[in-house]
């Protein structure tokens, strides 16, 4: 059995996320929920190698108890890990209604040179928190939600890709009137704990990207 590589456990964690979102979709959601949920280990637990069985082996079975390898088992406790400091992380963030994840948008735009396209992409989460459409995308690794400008940006030396993605998947839901004062988040999971107060934000180094105003 090999461990799930980066690709694979991203995969994975995004399953668990969603998986766990699930019942608050549409709702907001509170601190005392997300502290039970991330103080029930025996169910995330359950809920976790679940998942892993179907993402990693195509297992559709519900039987969580069948035996696993010790690479396995290791990958879960990181999943457990990273899933229970995400939770906690979150009770932090609320309140806040939880609205989708896995999201499939896509827009048509006009080229300046009068071609048309579509653009499309998937959306790790979107949440509504303090009058903001949260448009989040999970990394599971480190890094920086600062870019040093737009210009930057969107050249050939770039230096956030990852914002720049979270910028094209606001893009996408820009007009929407389901989705007002869009603001692009990374959480990168080695970075966002209870005990640090990362900053999930993009922003340029001049301040707070405001989509609506920047992005014209």
């Amino acid at each position: 059995s090999e461990m799930a590589g980066n690709d694979m456990f991203g995969t994975i964690f995004h399953a668990v996320m969603q998986h766990l979102y699930a019942p608050y979709k549409g709702r907001e959601v509170s601190a005392a929920e997300l502290s039970s949920l991330a103080e029930n280990e025996d169910f995330l637990k359950k809920q976790i190698r679940s998942t892993y069985r179907k993402e990693m082996f195509h297992d559709e079975t519900s039987d969580s108890s069948a035996p696993m390898s010790g690479i396995d088992n290791l990958t879960l406790s990181v999943l457990l890990e990273y899933t229970k400091r995400m939770l906690r992380f979150d009770r932090q963030q609320t309140p806040f209604e939880y609205f989708d994840a896995e999201y499939n948008a896509s827009k048509n735009i006009t080229l300046s040179n009068g071609e048309k396209v579509r653009l499309a992409g998937k959306i790790d989460r979107i949440d509504f928190r303090n009058s903001c459409t949260r448009v989040i995308d999970y990394k599971t690794g480190s890094g920086s939600t600062q870019y040093s400008s737009l210009e930057r940006l969107f050249s050939d030396k770039c230096d956030n890709h990852y914002a720049l993605q979270t910028l094209f998947y606001c893009l996408l839901l820009d007009g929407d009137r389901c989705f007002a004062n869009l603001s692009p988040h990374i959480y990168f999971l080695r970075d966002v704990s209870e005990t640090t107060d990362f900053n999930t934000a993009v922003r340029s180094k001049e301040g707070i990207f405001n989509f609506e105003k920047d992005g014209e």
